[in-house]
């Protein structure tokens, strides 16, 4: 992000785990340890905020133009949302689950290129974790129109704020029929917006006191716990994007401070958490599978044992991808293709 923030890359490895342990359900159920883990669910949120934060933070100094900006989010995106989803689709394959006809061929198109498909409200993708990424392009796409025109970072909020609101209050106000507006107006979108508010705030969080940063790294999660039980009824906009965005921000408020999070082990899965976050639901699928098949693993003792080592698994996975997949096609990709 020009200028390592620890806390956020923190932030992004807490997220990723998140949707790692809500994942891990099936298994921790078999342990004896089910629970509700919806709440764990609100790491996409995070994510998001953060993403908001970002877009805005990397370019307040040196303003990118739209197809550069556009160059380097495909680089960082795309060839492991492509590396993960075409294991996704042969392990698919194999269990016959996907099919080479035109409905799977039109699935796979779609979702490799970040489009929308499948059942409302989410759209699950072929690598059902990528409907997140599908908002993300989303947003992406709008950022990169916001510096074709060259606003300034106030301006720029408020237009990509504005152009989010489109397809929101066309499906709010059913002005639009049931179709993939109801996937680009969820008002989920508007956690992007939150993070580029945290991101036009950000040279004055050092002014704030150093004890409303602790104070948000507690209050966050505690709303999130909190207001959990009202999932039915009130959209995860409030129930976890709001109070996702008091932890950023509590977590960039820290940073100013100097208090920020420097362990390596923590940054590492922090800077592998877009592959942990991809790559995750194949190494659990695996377990699973074992789990099923091997009675043993379902017994006393190691039942507690698997969703432990599930984890662990999850981890050196995404770190070896990171480290062997994730930087060196990002580093060639950035030459241009080029050796050297």
């Amino acid at each position: 992000m020009g200028g390592l923030l620890g806390n956020v890359q923190a932030l992004r490895a807490v997220a990723a785990l998140m949707i790692v342990v809500v994942h891990l359900g099936p298994l921790l159920a078999t342990a004896g340890l089910g629970a509700d883990l919806g709440v764990f669910q609100a790491g996409v949120d995070v994510f998001f905020v953060i993403s908001g934060f970002i877009m805005v933070h990397i370019s307040r100094d040196r303003m990118p133009g739209p197809g550069n900006f556009l160059h380097n989010r495909v680089i960082r995106i795309v060839p492991a949302y492509w590396l993960v989803s075409l294991v996704f689709l042969a392990a698919a394959t194999a269990l016959r689950q996907w099919h080479p006809d035109g409905a799977g061929l039109g699935l796979l198109a779609r979702s490799l290129f970040f489009l929308p498909s499948g059942d409302p409200p989410l759209y699950y993708p072929l690598l059902y974790v990528g409907w997140s990424l599908n908002f993300e392009m989303f947003f992406y796409l709008l950022f990169a129109l916001t510096l074709a025109l060259k606003l300034a970072p106030l301006a720029r909020t408020i237009a990509v704020a504005a152009l989010l609101t489109i397809p929101v209050t066309l499906v709010g106000l059913r002005l639009v029929p049931p179709s993939l507006a109801d996937f680009y107006g969820n008002p989920i979108v508007y956690e992007f917006v939150l993070g580029m508010l945290l991101g036009l705030a950000w040279p004055w969080f050092g002014r704030m006191p150093v004890w409303s940063g602790w104070l948000g790294i507690v209050a966050g999660p505690l709303a999130m716990v909190l207001l959990h039980p009202l999932v039915e009824d009130v959209h995860r906009l409030f129930l976890a994007g709001f109070p996702g965005a008091v932890i950023v921000a509590a977590a960039l408020v820290l940073e100013r401070h100097g208090r920020s999070v420097r362990s390596n082990g923590v940054l590492l899965i922090g800077a592998a958490s877009y592959v942990l976050y991809l790559s995750h639901p194949i190494v659990i699928s695996a377990f699973n599978n074992l789990s099923r098949h091997l009675p043993a693993l379902r017994g006393a003792g190691a039942a507690q044992a698997v969703p432990l080592a599930a984890l662990a698994a999850c981890m050196v996975a995404a770190i070896l991808i990171h480290r062997g997949f994730e930087l060196p096609v990002s580093r060639w990709l950035r030459r241009g293709g080029k050796g050297g």
